[in-house]
């Protein structure tokens, strides 16, 4: 059984590539990150591909924008790709923080919510 803890990093812009790896490493790896290079130039199907192959994801996408347009963008991410969504403040220094904004998902809807927190 693989161990979690190890996540390999799909550093690629190619999804012929990521295939390649999942194949050669098979089930000695189940957590795999996704940066934006291989999310940006392979699109999103790279996500349900490692799903559909029981992997687990760290879409690891660094979204930088106003917080409304950060907001929405998660929302896709959660969404679509079934992601939970961490926000953290941009200007880390030290040990992570807590989350900046609590997201409040309606998964009937799926819509959000956001508020600072209390």
């Amino acid at each position: 059984m693989a161990d979690d803890r190890l996540i390999v990093a799909l550093d690629f812009h190619d999804i012929d590539d990521v295939v390649a790896l999942v194949a050669e490493l098979g089930d000695s790896v189940s957590f795999y990150k996704v940066g934006m290079e291989l999310f940006y130039s392979a699109g999103a199907e790279v996500v349900p591909f490692l799903k559909n192959h029981n992997k687990k994801v760290f879409l690891d996408l660094k979204l930088h924008d106003i917080p409304n347009t950060a907001a929405a963008i998660s929302a896709v991410i959660f969404c679509v790709l079934n992601f939970i969504v961490y926000i953290l403040p941009s200007d880390i220094t030290g040990p992570y923080p807590e989350p900046t904004y609590i997201l409040y998902v309606n998964l009937a809807l799926c819509s959000l919510t956001i508020s600072s927190p209390v």
